[in-house]
């Protein structure tokens, strides 16, 4: 289960720490990263598509919602819940437009989605009850974008070695597909967020070698990757 604590106290910083229109750190380009692809999976569902419903699980100050609000007019509603009331609050904040609203997650209502967004909120801990939350509001033939960070991705097994254990209990990425392709099938997958150590000291280099890397390394060790998002429909 999150923090709920944690992220009352993130709510004021949130959008901020993360999404900077300059990425002077690792995970600002991480962050902005997922979006893109998040952005591009939308493009390709909602082609020739209008007046669909999307709910974002654990959509923090709304910063993703507001970034799809922007980028696409497919949408006739976007709704977002979170576990933190905090975070709910900065959302209905920042947000004016009428078709974009927030709860907490135990307000949800009781809809289906033509699209469920879940990203940076999975584990292996909540796995099982999360995919019966969005089945239970996906529309039949819906679509699914979640993302799954990796125990053996670069970044894990140097976070473990320094001691820390936040990734310890992660799977594979091949262990989460076998999970998920028992409820969906894949349309679409993406690797991201390789963790390289020290380029980020120097920003304005790391802004140049960390995509080029990326696109490099992908074939090659997709398990070093941080995380990996998909596109997932409802069979």
């Amino acid at each position: 289960m999150k923090d709920t604590n944690f992220y009352d106290a993130q709510s004021s910083v949130y959008s901020k720490k993360r999404y900077p229109a300059t990425s002077t750190e690792y995970l600002h380009f991480f962050f902005k990263r997922r979006l893109g692809i998040l952005l591009s999976y939308l493009d390709f569902i909602s082609e020739n598509r209008t007046n669909m419903s999307l709910l974002e699980v654990g959509c923090a100050d709304g910063v993703v919602l507001r970034a799809v609000s922007a980028h696409s007019r497919a949408f006739s509603s976007l709704f977002g819940v979170d576990i933190s009331p905090k975070m709910i609050e900065s959302a209905k904040a920042e947000i004016s437009e009428s078709n974009v609203s927030f709860s907490l997650r135990n307000g949800a209502k009781n809809s289906s989605y033509d699209v469920i967004l879940e990203v940076g909120v999975l584990n292996l801990n909540d796995l099982e009850s999360e995919i019966s939350f969005v089945k239970k509001h996906l529309k039949i033939g819906g679509y699914y974008i979640c993302s799954l960070a990796s125990g053996t991705s670069s970044r894990a097994v140097l976070k473990s070695k320094g001691g820390d254990d936040t990734f310890t209990h992660f799977l594979s990425f091949g262990e989460y597909d076998t999970e998920l392709k028992k409820h969906f099938m894949v349309v679409k997958s993406d690797y991201y967020g390789l963790f390289i150590p020290l380029i980020w000291k120097i920003p304005f280099l790391a802004r140049m070698i960390q995509h080029t890397a990326e696109i490099l390394f992908k074939p090659f060790v997709p398990s070093l990757f941080h995380e990996k998002i998909y596109l997932l429909r409802a069979k």
